[in-house]
């Protein structure tokens, strides 16, 4: 494993947008909307960013702790394979929070490859 789970969580508190006051200390209405919508207008400024520091100490949560690999594996998948491809989405994610959302060109395909293995076992996110 290239991260923890405890450096996951950090990054995504670290990435986590305050986006509750204005660039004067005063509070928008973010309040309202979140008690009607169940989330803040400010997360689909940049959605996909969001996504990714939602997503990234669960899936690292859930690599530390599965107890079971998908059938989508096949008969011969193991726990040690399960855990490989969810330690590959975590460092891909990692990465790209790490970057501030940019795609540098050493971490491009550690991204694609997360981006890739998270399409294939979307489904498979459970335990």
């Amino acid at each position: 494993m290239k991260y923890t789970l405890e450096q996951c969580v950090e990054m995504a508190k670290q990435n986590a947008n305050d986006y509750s006051y204005d660039d004067l200390g005063r509070q928008k209405d973010s309040d309202d909307f979140f008690e009607k919508y169940g989330f803040r207008r400010e997360d689909t400024w940049n959605l996909d960013y969001s996504i990714l520091i939602y997503i990234l100490p669960r899936l690292a949560y859930l690599r530390d702790t599965c107890i079971g690999c998908p059938v989508s594996l096949g008969e011969d998948g193991t726990m040690e394979e399960w855990k490989n491809i969810l330690d590959k989405i975590v460092t891909g994610i990692y990465k790209c929070l790490e970057a501030d959302g940019y795609y540098k060109e050493e971490n491009a395909e550690s991204i694609k490859e997360a981006g890739e293995l998270m399409l294939k076992y979307f489904g498979d996110l459970w335990d």
